[in-house]
């Protein structure tokens, strides 16, 4: 099990026919621990500093939950703990 960060690029037409580069993950396991962060411009628009706030509802399972959970499964295939066949109950 590998969630490796492997981004492939790919070329789409948009409905204008226009060219559009776009990014896209090599599976689901690879958009975890990449969770989305957003400027809180209109929130913080006086302050010196910028602002984020990291949109856990992002992730695939929509919840801060997905980076832990993946971990403790690579590890248990790693160890032989779970293999194919095995069911996860959270």
């Amino acid at each position: 099990m590998d969630s490796g960060k492997v981004k492939n690029k790919k070329l789409y037409y948009q409905k204008n026919k226009e060219r559009v580069d776009e990014d896209f993950t090599d599976g689901i396991l690879s958009t975890i621990g990449n969770t989305a962060l957003i400027k809180l411009k209109s929130l913080f628009y006086k302050s010196e500093f910028d602002v984020y706030a990291k949109m856990e509802l992002m992730n695939p399972g929509g919840s801060a939950k997905d980076r832990p959970a993946l971990r403790m499964i690579q590890e248990a295939w790693k160890e032989g703990t779970i293999g194919p066949g095995t069911t996860i109950i959270e």
